[in-house]
């Protein structure tokens, strides 16, 4: 027993030790995996931050905000822009979609109620336009609302819905109608001057011209060498007239 217990004791180190070796390969193998693992989040995430970052800076240059609905949990997920365009701050408290609905114009609330009727029905809706009273400083703008069902990579469903204002783009449709209205009663004017023009004017005309040719006819030979000189250059005279008219 004493033998087999000094050749147990002798052994026993041994398997300590390549128990520790193999702990410590483990253990080393799991820190290189994670120290991969955390360069590539590192690098994701970095990824990801340039990505948002582009996102703000085209919503701010398309004047255009994005916001989500997690179908799942019914929650709301708005991007900063989205926030300025209804005239509220980024750094204001939480705001939820009811919060929203309070600057929409009144007379356009009753569609916004039935659109969002239709979102929580069907997870979608169809596009449409409404009014705002801009927050910050009361401003009516036009805004256009669109919408497309996601699936992530969690197959957890959720609505993305873009929101732009397009209230520059209404507004130089308007002006263009008035110019267009302008324009349009410019040539009414236009039309009744060429009337003028082809008509009332060419009526006394044409009567000139018949009195010359009936002397021309009629009485010529009767006429001094100056009077036929004067009745030529009357025709002259009114054929440029014709000419001009």
């Amino acid at each position: 027993r004493k033998l087999m217990t000094k050749k147990d004791m002798m052994i026993t180190p041994i398997i300590i030790y390549i128990i520790l070796l193999l702990a410590l390969l483990m253990i080393s193998l799991a820190f290189i995996k994670i120290y991969r693992n955390l360069n590539k989040i590192k690098s994701i995430n970095k990824e990801l931050m340039l990505k948002n970052h582009s996102s703000q800076m085209t919503e701010s240059i398309a004047n255009y905000g994005t916001w989500q609905w997690h179908i799942s949990d019914n929650t709301y997920v708005f991007s900063d822009n989205l926030y300025r365009i209804f005239g509220f701050e980024p750094t204001e408290s939480k705001i939820d979609l009811e919060d929203f609905m309070i600057v929409v114009h009144p007379d356009d609330r009753d569609l916004v109620i039935e659109k969002v009727q239709e979102m929580q029905e069907k997870k979608h809706f169809t596009p449409f336009r409404h009014r705002i009273i801009r927050a910050n400083d009361g401003e009516i703008r036009y805004i256009l609302i669109n919408n497309k069902l996601v699936t992530d990579g969690y197959n957890k469903e959720y609505l993305l819905v873009t929101t732009t204002d397009i209230t520059d783009h209404i507004k130089a449709k308007q002006l263009l109608e008035n110019r267009n209205r302008e324009l349009e009663a410019s040539n009414k004017e236009l039309s009744a001057f060429n009337y003028i023009a082809s008509h009332d004017l060419q009526e006394p005309l044409r009567k000139i011209e018949t009195f010359i040719s009936r002397l021309l006819d009629k009485d010529y030979q009767n006429i001094s060498d100056s009077g036929k000189q004067y009745i030529e250059r009357i025709k002259y005279s009114a054929g440029r007239m014709r000419l001009l008219i």
